[in-house]
């Protein structure tokens, strides 16, 4: 059993005339389905200028993905255990605490510090192995068995979990920001292979209770 999964969280967009567009689905000869993100700069001199930023195609091989876009901190912390911006954080800490300690080290042995012209490009190097390890701990820790169980999740609780992870992010920008970028009711659509596009969830820009017709229309919709 192979399933894919993604969530899209909308937000304004950060650069001037920048929009990222997000494209999911099955083609007319796919058995699985694919996804691509690309970030479009709008049209320039006559051109559409645009770059791709993810790729994701589920198979035999890859039963699932689990991919955030826009505000990704909470399906960063689900995922891999920490957030993007957490391990941000934890990486210059690191850096600063290296560059310390080494100085330290010389200081305490007697050496002299100007005779170790690539001081700064073994810490590099040090840090890329440092994150380097971080970030494969986090995905053979957290990543691929949450991928592994999400692949056997039945298309109902992926649409919940997806839906969650977004009210999730939705709650941390409105208690830890003080402009909301995410909120507000949620849409959710699942896309499958034989029934294509169906809404779970919907808002509507009216009130269905005070529009009888509206509802009376979509039954007789339902039993043609």
């Amino acid at each position: 059993m192979s399933a894919a999964f993604w969530y899209v969280v909308k937000h304004p967009s950060k650069s001037l005339s920048t929009t990222g567009l997000v494209f999911a689905g099955y083609g007319d000869h796919q058995i699985f389905p694919e996804m691509v993100e690309y970030q479009s700069c709008g049209v320039i001199g006559g051109k559409h200028v645009f770059t791709q930023k993810e790729h994701e195609v589920i198979d035999h091989t890859k039963p699932a993905s689990l991919s955030g876009f826009a505000q990704t901190s909470m399906i960063d912390t689900f995922s891999l255990g920490l957030s993007d911006e957490a391990f941000s954080s934890m990486m210059v800490a690191a850096n600063w605490e290296l560059r310390e300690f080494a100085n330290n080290i010389i200081a305490a042995s007697g050496a002299e510090l100007e005779k170790i012209d690539n001081l700064p490009s073994l810490v590099q190097a040090t840090m890329r192995k440092i994150r380097e390890s971080v970030l494969e701990q986090a995905r053979e820790n957290h990543y691929v068995p949450l991928r592994n169980v999400i692949g056997f999740l039945p298309v109902d609780e992926m649409a919940g979990l997806a839906e969650t992870l977004i009210n999730l992010q939705s709650l941390k920008e409105k208690v830890t920001k003080p402009s909301e970028t995410v909120g507000g009711p949620v849409d959710v659509a699942v896309i499958t292979k034989h029934e294509g596009l169906v809404w779970i969830k919907r808002k509507h820009f009216f009130d269905s209770e005070l529009n009888s017709r509206y509802k009376l229309r979509q039954a007789a919709q339902i039993q043609n």
